[in-house]
């Protein structure tokens, strides 16, 4: 563990000196040499770069300069004004300018929420075009899939800080200590990154063997943990002013089809708007309410094996990548006529 922190902290001053935009770096210019080869031979109305990473930015912005092609800067997250943004606050000094420099150029810029839009439009001051993200087609969830023989509540992804888990640990602890709920068929699968502190609140609150960490998998094999499920847990981001950001996490659990609890965060948040309009699942804020919902679905699983999902299809569909390329297919049009 010791030498894991060395290599950590070599590895976090190393990419803030060096890393710069980010890791891709070094990509700026083979990527510049095909992209003018390409737009030497053929006739392109539009250039469109999208990030993370920013490097995908600084390509497309000296594209602009050379070919003078209209360029729409999609950001499906923030730059610089990231709430993941883990360098020291003397990095920002130099890349915010940097940042406002490179999308100056921009004649459009496309973003995933009102809350990011905000940020980008007091760092940038141009108005910002929202087009959120969403679930590809072909990872919908249409056949009938075997279930887990448990309660099976999966989580997967990264946990940030601005998330409460151990709000949904104290609700499970609640839930395990009624007398006709048998623990022995309830289990909890987190995949992505092990944390010690979850271990710690594990064992404190005497749900080893229920709260399981298995580590990074592949996609594919998120999708079928995804599928197989219950439910999908999804937390919520407990900072105060974010209730327009959505999860690409959230969308992956919309194809999944199976039902989503999101656990904490704010009532009137984005996702648990969508999540109430589809009829995809439950959302409780307080770790009482938490332990109610998972009583209820706990009662669903004794009487029938299974929690059934009972979203509605037509209104699941408008929140898929095909019907958001359709927005952006209309804002081609509206920058090539212009």
């Amino acid at each position: 563990k010791g030498a894991d922190s060395i290599i950590d902290r070599l590895m976090f001053w190393y990419q803030t000196f060096f890393a710069f935009p980010d890791t891709e770096r070094t990509w700026r210019r083979p990527a510049l040499k095909i992209a003018r080869d390409v737009l030497r031979k053929g006739d392109f109305d539009i250039i469109v770069s999208s990030s993370p990473f920013p490097t995908n930015h600084c390509i497309a912005n000296a594209l602009k300069k050379e070919f003078n092609i209209p360029w729409i800067a999609d950001y499906r997250d923030p730059w610089t004004n990231n709430h993941a943004f883990q360098f020291p606050k003397f990095r920002q000094f130099f890349e915010v300018p940097f940042e406002r420099s490179i999308i100056s150029l921009s004649d459009m810029i496309v973003t995933v929420s009102t809350d990011v839009a905000g940020l980008l439009k007091q760092l940038h001051n141009k108005d910002i075009q929202i087009i959120p993200n969403g679930f590809f087609i072909n990872e919908l969830n249409m056949q009938s899939v075997l279930l887990t023989e448990k309660m099976t509540i999966t989580y997967t992804g990264k946990i940030y800080p601005q998330q409460d888990f151990k709000k949904f640990l104290d609700a499970l602890a609640m839930l395990v200590k009624y007398p006709d709920v048998d623990s022995d068929k309830i289990e909890v699968r987190l995949y992505g990154q092990k944390l010690a502190w979850i271990e710690r609140a594990v064992k404190e609150l005497g749900l080893v063997g229920i709260v399981k960490q298995y580590g990074f998998i592949s996609r594919d094999e998120v999708i079928k943990r995804q599928r197989e499920s219950h439910i999908l847990l999804l937390l919520g981001w407990e900072e105060a002013g974010n209730a327009g950001m959505t999860f690409t996490k959230f969308y992956e659990y919309l194809a999944a089809k199976r039902p989503i609890l999101i656990s904490g965060g704010e009532k009137d948040s984005l996702c648990v708007s969508i999540l109430k309009e589809i009829g995809a699942g439950f959302f409780a804020s307080t770790v009482t309410e938490i332990e109610n919902i998972l009583l209820h679905c706990y009662d669903l699983f004794k009487k029938s094996g299974a929690i059934h999902y009972e979203g509605d299809d037509k209104k699941l569909y408008k929140y898929s990548f095909e019907s958001r390329a359709k927005t952006y297919a209309s804002l081609f049009k509206q920058i090539i006529n212009t």
